[in-house]
């Protein structure tokens, strides 16, 4: 069933989209007429309700016209047809009050849907920021394994054997996180099933590593890296994601600064290969 979005000949704002069905209250409560217009996706026009056969049978219906019967007077005086009467308005009443309902939750604005409104916009504002804030993040984790291995990056450019780079694996995840930083600040979110990969496996070894060294603030910064990248991967709301990213920022930046002040250097020249020549 296809959706419609409609405007007035006065204005340019289109509301919508709507179903069929929200059309046609929309009609009964005297939002939308014949000359109300609606976007025809066929041929990428906008034209009035009342040229659509189909639709403004669907819109319109021809109602059927009420035949009065001849009182029937009861015992008390009264008549059915007063019965009616009551029981008319009170339908009338009762879809009067249905047909509001349904045109304030077509525009968002009933108590049933405010907060879904709310949750929705609260979801589009943590999207506009979680790619360039996760791209900021894994570029500080690619620089914090770049530095302890400068003296064999600086062999490999020396010598022209970029080769040697795959000679660490530090250099080789350092290259792949400047990929998903490219990845991010592209917006290509694909690939946030294998950022949180990476960023489980990067809490894990970088628990290890911290055990190892005997280092409890190298683990303690490392857990505020990697989990603000995972929370600020799976979430949908905007406070959890900022403060994801302050978490995930404040942790690689000090991760960053023990990079430069050599605190892992020794640790990191124990894991090296020998794929492409010393």
């Amino acid at each position: 069933m296809p959706d419609y979005y409609i405007r007035t000949t006065e204005s340019e704002e289109a509301r919508g989209p709507f179903d069929i069905r929200k059309l046609a209250s929309l009609a009964e409560a005297g939002q939308v007429t014949k000359a109300t217009l609606y976007y025809d996706e066929e041929n990428e026009e906008w034209i009035p309700v009342g040229t659509d056969a189909d639709l403004c049978a669907e819109l319109f219906p021809e109602r059927k016209k009420l035949s009065l019967k001849p009182a029937m007077a009861h015992a008390d005086g009264s008549t059915k047809i007063a019965e009616a009467k009551v029981q008319d308005d009170e339908e009338m009443d009762k879809e009067g009050t249905d047909i509001n309902d349904l045109l304030a939750a077509a525009e968002g604005d009933s108590s049933d849907t405010k907060h879904t409104k709310k949750r929705t916009r609260d979801a589009e504002q943590a999207a506009k920021y979680v790619c360039p804030a996760l791209g900021l993040m894994f570029v500080l984790s690619a620089f914090t394994l770049f530095i302890p291995n400068g003296e064999l990056i600086s062999e490999a450019y020396g010598e022209r054997r970029l080769l040697l780079l795959l000679n660490s694996p530090f250099v080789i995840v350092a290259l792949f996180d400047l990929l998903l930083a490219l990845f991010m600040f592209l917006a290509v979110t694909e690939v946030f099933s294998v950022i949180r990969v990476r960023a489980a496996l990067g809490f894990g070894f970088s628990l290890y590593v911290g055990w190892s060294m005997g280092d409890p603030l190298y683990m303690a910064v490392s857990a505020a890296a990697f989990g603000g990248i995972f929370l600020a991967a799976v979430t949908q709301r905007s406070i959890v994601m900022f403060s994801a990213f302050l978490l995930g920022l404040g942790g690689g930046g000090y991760l960053l600064f023990l990079s430069f002040s050599g605190r892992f250097a020794n640790f990191y020249d124990t894991f090296r290969f020998e794929w492409f020549g010393g």
